[in-house]
């Protein structure tokens, strides 16, 4: 009886721990943060944003850029037609709530 008395608590805070690993975000044996499905939606609705941005400007509507995001941090590359275009665009990315960096790969090259 008395071994019985020992198991449960034994069950409880295994399971307590289990719970409370699974929680946990994994990192991979390389250190890398794995991406949650909550930050790759963060990442979605940025990008999405950024898109509409650009899409909806008429300086930059006529710009064929990609934009990434990950982790807030926003990649951009394509080509614009001058330093001044580059800029406004980034101007417009800076200011989408949830970017934290910008990574900009964009090309000047006149058309």
């Amino acid at each position: 009886m008395q071994t019985g008395k020992l198991m449960l608590p034994a069950v409880l805070l295994a399971f307590a721990a289990a719970i409370s690993t699974s929680s946990i975000a994994q990192t991979p044996a390389d250190g890398m943060a794995v991406k949650t499905s909550a930050a790759a939606a963060d990442d979605s609705a940025i990008t999405s944003k950024i898109k509409e941005t650009l899409a909806t400007n008429k300086d930059t509507s006529s710009l064929k850029l990609q934009v990434a995001t990950n982790q807030g941090v926003v990649t951009l590359a394509g080509t614009a037609p001058s330093a001044e275009a580059v800029g406004h665009v980034l101007k417009l990315v800076a200011s989408v709530d949830g970017v934290k960096d910008i990574q900009n790969k964009i090309q000047v090259k006149a058309s």
